[in-house]
C-alpha cells in the first residue's frame, strides 16, 4: 500500500479518517481531535477512532476473495440505541475510510475505501461502537447480457434468390415461432479451429467442398427459426414435396462482423457470374454433423439488428447436400434439375433440426475469418479478454473507475477469447468465474468504483520503489 508522501523536507504525520453518513448526517472521526483546513472552511473530526488492519494487496491465485473489510471502533457522540429505536438502522449507513497527511488540505486526503457499515455492535451511550466497513464487489446486483427473448417485431420481408423480395411467411404466426426463444450472444469465433480463408471448388455440392467444414465445430447454438412459408411444388424426381418452410434462422441477437459483410441476404457463395466474396455461417445439426453453409446477413428482429441466414431458398430445394443455392439453380420457386446428386423426394440423410449449431468462416478474398459481436471500445470485432471484461462490467450495478481500470488493463497481456452466452447471468459471477482466473489481476471496490490491481509477472529488484523494514520508525 502506497501512503501519501511527505509534503516538505521533513516527514509529517498521517492520520486515518473515517466519515460515516447516517440518517442524513455526516459523522467524522479520527484517533484524536482534528480540525483540518478545507476550501469550505475547517472540517472537524471527533476523537476515539480505532482502525484494524487495512491492506491493499494483490491476491493472484488466492484461494479466497478479498472481502475488503476493515474493522473500526468509534466513540459515537449520540445515543445509538435511541436512533435505532426511532427507525434509523446503523447497518444502512455508508462509510468512507481515508488517510490524511498533516499540513495538507482535507481535499488532498487519499480515499482508501468507500463501503457499507456492516455488523454494528453498540451498547449504552459513551461505550465504543464497533462495526466493519465493507465494499465487496460480489454485492453487485447487475446482470448481463441483455439477450433478445421472445421478440414480437420483425422485418416483414426477406430476399429470396429466386423470387426477389418476399414476405416473411406467416402460415404459422411469427410470434408463435419465436415465443419463449432466446437469441444468444456470440463472442469471437467459437468453433472455427482453422481460421484461414476457405477454398471453394467448381462443383456446387458439399461433398466436393470439404475445406468449408473441415476443422470446424458447432461453437454456438440457436433455436430461433421463424417465418413459415407454404410452397406447393409437387413431388418430382429432383424436386421438393409441398410443405411449409422456415424463411429465416436468427443466429445471434446482435450485429456481427460476419453479418456486416453478408449483404442483404441475396448474396450467394456461387452465382452465375462466378465466385462471390462472402462470409459463411457453417451450420450443424444437433449431432454435431455438418449440414450446410449459408451467407449470414443483418436483419431487424425485436427492434434490434440481428444476424440471420436465409433458410427459405435452402429448404425449398431440399438441397441438404449442397453448400449454397444460386440463382441459376432455382426458377420461379421450383427446382431446376442440375444433376442426379441434387435432391430427391426422399428425406435427405442429414436434417438441420430445431437446435442448430454454427460457426463463422470466410470465403472472402480480404479476410481469413469472420467474427461475432462488435467491440464498443475499439472499431472491429470484440475479440480480446480486455474488451470482454469492459463490456461485462458496463452492466455492473456498481460504479466503475474506468480510467483506473483501463490503465490496469494496458499493463497485462492481451489474448483472444471466444464463446457464446445464451442466458442472463450475474455480472460478478461471470467476471469472477470466467475472466479473473485467466488474468494476473484482481478487482476491488474503490472510492470511484471498481478498479483493478495487477501483478507485474516480470518485475525485478530494479523495479522496486522503496524498502520496508520491520520495527518502529
Amino acid at each position: 500500500m502506497a501512503w501519501p508522501s511527505a509534503v516538505s523536507g521533513r516527514a509529517r504525520r498521517w492520520y486515518m479518517l473515517l466519515r460515516v453518513t447516517w440518517h442524513g448526517v455526516d459523522y467524522r472521526f479520527a484517533v484524536s481531535p482534528l480540525s483540518i483546513p478545507s476550501t469550505a472552511g475547517v472540517v472537524a473530526h471527533l476523537p476515539g477512532l480505532t482502525i484494524g488492519a487495512f491492506s491493499e494487496t494483490f491476491q493472484f491465485l488466492s484461494g479466497s476473495v478479498d472481502r475488503q473489510s476493515v474493522p473500526a471502533s468509534v466513540l459515537w457522540p449520540d445515543d445509538i440505541a435511541a436512533a435505532v429505536a426511532a427507525g434509523y438502522r446503523l447497518d444502512t449507513a455508508e462509510a468512507e475510510l481515508s488517510v490524511w497527511v498533516e499540513g495538507t488540505a482535507y481535499e488532498a486526503r487519499r480515499v482508501l475505501l468507500v463501503g457499507r457499515v456492516m455488523q454494528p455492535s453498540y451498547g449504552a451511550r459513551g461505550e465504543p461502537v464497533q462495526f466493519s466497513v465493507e465494499a465487496p464487489p460480489w454485492n453487485d446486483q447487475g446482470t448481463w447480457p441483455e439477450l433478445l427473448t421472445s421478440p414480437i417485431a420483425f422485418a416483414g420481408t426477406f430476399e429470396s434468390q429466386s423470387l426477389g423480395p418476399s414476405s416473411v411467411g406467416t402460415r404459422y404466426r411469427v410470434t408463435n415461432d419465436l415465443k419463449g426463444k432466446t437469441a444468444g450472444l456470440c463472442i469471437g469465433n467459437p468453433g472455427n479451429l482453422n481460421q484461414t480463408k476457405r477454398t471453394l471448388p467448381s462443383s456446387v455440392f458439399a461433398k466436393d467442398a470439404p475445406d468449408i467444414f473441415e476443422n470446424t465445430r458447432p461453437g454456438a447454438y440457436t433455436t430461433m427459426r421463424y417465418g413459415s412459408k407454404f410452397e406447393s411444388n409437387g413431388v418430382t424426381a429432383k424436386g421438393n414435396p409441398a410443405g411449409a418452410f422456415t424463411t429465416q434462422l436468427c443466429l445471434c441477437g446482435h450485429a456481427t462482423q460476419a453479418g456486416g459483410y453478408g449483404g442483404d441476404g441475396t448474396q450467394t457463395v456461387r452465382g452465375s457470374s462466378g465466385l462471390d466474396d462472402a462470409p459463411l455461417a457453417v451450420l450443424f445439426n444437433e449431432d454435431g454433423q455438418y449440414v450446410t453453409a449459408l451467407v449470414p446477413y443483418h436483419t431487424q428482429l425485436g427492434g434490434r439488428t440481428v444476424t440471420a441466414v436465409n433458410l427459405y431458398d435452402y429448404l425449398n430445394t431440399r438441397s441438404e447436400v449442397r453448400y449454397n443455392v444460386s440463382a441459376a439453380s432455382i426458377s420461379g420457386g421450383t427446382v431446376s434439375p442440375l444433376a442426379t446428386d441434387n435432391a430427391t423426394s426422399l428425406d435427405p440423410e442429414r436434417i438441420l433440426g430445431d437446435r442448430v449449431g454454427y460457426t463463422f468462416v470466410s470465403a472472402h478474398s480480404s479476410f481469413d475469418t469472420f467474427y461475432g459481436l462488435n467491440s464498443a471500445r475499439q472499431t472491429g470485432p470484440l475479440k480480446t479478454v480486455h474488451d470482454l471484461l469492459a463490456l461485462v462490467l458496463s452492466s455492473s450495478s456498481l460504479p466503475v473507475d474506468w480510467p483506473r481500470l483501463y490503465a490496469a488493463l494496458d499493463r497485462i497481456p492481451v489474448f483472444d477469447v471466444e464463446g457464446y452466452v445464451d442466458e442472463r447471468v450475474a455480472v460478478w459471477d461471470f467476471v469472477s468465474r470466467e475472466l479473473l482466473p485467466l488474468l494476473p489481476m484482481t478487482l476491488r471496490n474503490g472510492p470511484r468504483g471498481l478498479y483493478a490491481l495487477t501483478a507485474d509477472m516480470g518485475a525485478t529488484v530494479a523495479d522496486s520503489i522503496g524498502t520496508l523494514r520491520a520495527g518502529v520508525d
